[in-house]
């Protein structure tokens, strides 16, 4: 063997030796993106429970408000109900309708439910309208 590739074999036998493992600075360099990337997910799913939590209050509110929609009984016009399911606060409003030829064959009415609650950074609410028969049962 020549002194040459002596030299080489043993540069090469040298420096696999020292690159074996991982140095102190490139394991510090790993945790650091490691632990960025872990944080991104967890703010990423702490958002999606949040939304998912947003979404299924809006749920119970609308089925609140078709709930009571489905369940009121006319008695006079121009009422006011109001009351609270839980802490969604709720409001029934009857108003006349303007006017028409029908109204005097069939007399109708306009409802207004309003569901409000109070979320994470706002108030948020569900409004219904739909028109209802007044004077008949």
């Amino acid at each position: 063997m020549s002194k040459d590739q002596h030299v080489f074999i043993s540069s090469f036998k040298n420096s696999a030796f020292r690159h074996s493992g991982f140095s102190l600075l490139e394991m510090l360099v790993a945790l650091v993106i490691l632990s960025v990337s872990l944080a991104a997910l967890y703010q990423s799913a702490g958002l999606s429970s949040r939304i998912v939590v947003a979404e299924e209050r809006r749920v119970k509110g609308l089925l609140i408000a078709e709930s009571l929609l489905d369940g009121f009984q006319v008695e006079e016009e121009s009422q006011l109900r109001s009351g609270v399911i839980d802490d969604f606060s709720w409001n029934i409003r009857l108003y006349a309708l303007p006017e028409h030829p029908l109204q005097q064959t069939i007399p109708m009415a306009l409802i207004e439910v309003d569901v409000s609650w109070p979320s994470l950074f706002r108030h948020s609410s569900v409004q219904l309208h739909s028109i209802v028969l007044v004077g008949r049962e």
